[in-house]
This record gives C-alpha cells, sequence and structure tokens, in this order.
C-alpha cells in the first residue's frame, strides 16, 4: 500500500503543481495584457456562478469525491502489517530487526519441512514488538502438533520472543 499511496501522493503534487504554474501564467497574463490567456475564464466563471447545488452534475461530482475521500481515509485507518519485526526482544539493551517477509519465508520453509506437509504459507501480523504468526498448509491434521513444534524451533532459531503467538491450520489434501 506505500507504494500505491506514494504514487498517488506524486500524482496529486503534479496536478497541485500545473493548477499552481497554470494560475501564476493566469495572473502574469491578466496583468500584462488585460486579459486571461490559456483558459477562457469568462466561460468557467458563468458556469460556476450558475450552477447551483441541486444540479445534477454537482451533485455526482459531490458523491464521487466524498465515496474517493472516505476510501483514502479508511485504506489509512487499516493497521497494516509491520515491515519489520523484532527478533530478539527477550534482550532489552539490544535488538534486532528482521524483514517480516523473511520470517515469513522462514516459517513457510519450516512447516514445509515436515513430512507430508505442503503448499505452506506463513503470515506475521501485529506490532513490531509484539507479533505473531499464522501458517497455514495442506496436510493431515494429525501433523498439526509436528507443524507448530518446527514453526517454533525456526522462531528459537531467530531468537524470536517465547511469547509470540502462533496459529497452524492445516488443510487435508494431497501434497507432492
Amino acid at each position: 500500500m506505500r507504494t500505491a499511496n506514494r504514487i498517488a501522493a506524486l500524482l496529486l503534487g503534479l496536478v497541485l503543481l500545473a493548477a499552481g504554474v497554470l494560475m501564476i501564467v493566469e495572473v502574469v497574463a491578466v496583468a500584462v495584457r488585460g486579459e486571461p490567456w490559456p483558459l477562457p475564464l469568462q466561460g468557467l466563471y458563468d458556469t460556476l456562478t450558475t450552477t447551483t447545488a441541486a444540479d445534477t452534475s454537482f451533485l455526482v461530482v459531490s458523491i464521487a469525491v466524498g465515496v474517493v475521500g472516505l476510501i483514502v481515509l479508511l485504506s489509512q485507518v487499516r493497521p497494516w502489517p509491520p515491515h519489520q519485526v523484532a527478533v530478539n526482544a527477550a534482550r532489552p539493551d539490544e535488538t534486532w530487526w528482521m524483514a517480516r517477509r523473511s520470517v515469513e519465508r522462514r516459517m513457510a520453509a519450516a512447516a514445509d519441512r515436515v513430512t507430508s506437509v505442503g503448499g505452506t504459507r506463513a503470515s506475521v501480523r501485529g506490532s513490531r514488538q509484539n507479533w505473531r504468526v499464522r501458517v497455514a498448509g495442506r496436510g493431515p491434521t494429525e501433523q498439526h502438533d509436528a507443524v507448530a513444534d518446527a514453526v517454533r524451533r525456526e522462531l528459537g532459531s531467530l531468537d524470536a520472543p517465547p511469547d509470540t503467538g502462533l496459529s497452524v491450520r492445516l488443510r487435508p489434501g494431497r501434497v507432492a
């Protein structure tokens, strides 16, 4: 989402910059020549002074702007997963950070090493200091404890906090 935010901010910035430059050109053209140059401002002025809140076009544009604003607001309020997580939070004097995706890959690989388990995906959620792991894959449900132990061992090798939450879900299915 950060990439989408950066692209949206860049586009908004470019639009505002272009509008600012256009307004400067308009002001200079009116000051020098007495009439606007790039835009027909009189037609725009007439349209804006005759438009009322009851006009259909005004209503449609207002609703569209409101919906876009709500979507942007809700997308920013949503809690996004952290980019980095603390992996040795047990030591208060020093903290090591690891990329969330690297932790997810290592947890999925640890679960895939368990016999007859495959197609495993792991996700890390929570805050940077207090995070939890969800592991989902295909395999017999009898392997649930073996997968949980394998992932716990991998968490231990990362020196992850001992209270790191772990959720394992196995769906029955064939593993190649």
